[in-house]
């Protein structure tokens, strides 16, 4: 959503640890304010990520959970029919990877229905 997730364009290029922070510490909280705002979705309950862990160290546990915020957002947005059709043409490890986050994600807060994308066969018929 190209309104809440907009980068100014004064916004510093530099590649240190602390600039990224800054930019994830603002990703995390537009995030969760989109949650709570537009979805509806009880953002508290979230495991939010820790972007000093993310910038600083790479941690990729933080990453993970940054990446399924996302990935939950899109599955949920009003356009989400686009991103599910985008999932559906990855192979099936990869979407039962980004499912069982999207999952993980939806449980946490509650809601227990995940529209899965549709299953590719493999076979003819």
């Amino acid at each position: 959503d190209s309104k809440w997730f907009k980068l100014s364009s004064g916004e510093a290029r530099e590649d240190n640890w602390v600039n990224n922070f800054n930019k994830l510490r603002r990703l995390v909280l537009l995030l969760t304010r989109y949650y709570e705002d537009i979805l509806g979705l009880p953002a508290k309950k979230l495991e939010s990520p820790d972007p000093r862990a993310i910038a600083k160290d790479g941690n990729l546990v933080e990453t993970m959970k940054l990446y399924s915020l996302i990935v939950t957002l899109a599955v949920n947005h009003v356009n989400k029919a686009a991103y599910i059709e985008k999932i559906t043409h990855l192979n099936a490890k990869s979407q039962q990877g980004l499912m069982f986050s999207i999952e993980r994600v939806m449980n946490r807060l509650g809601e227990t229905t995940v529209e899965a994308p549709p299953k590719k066969s493999s076979s003819i018929n």
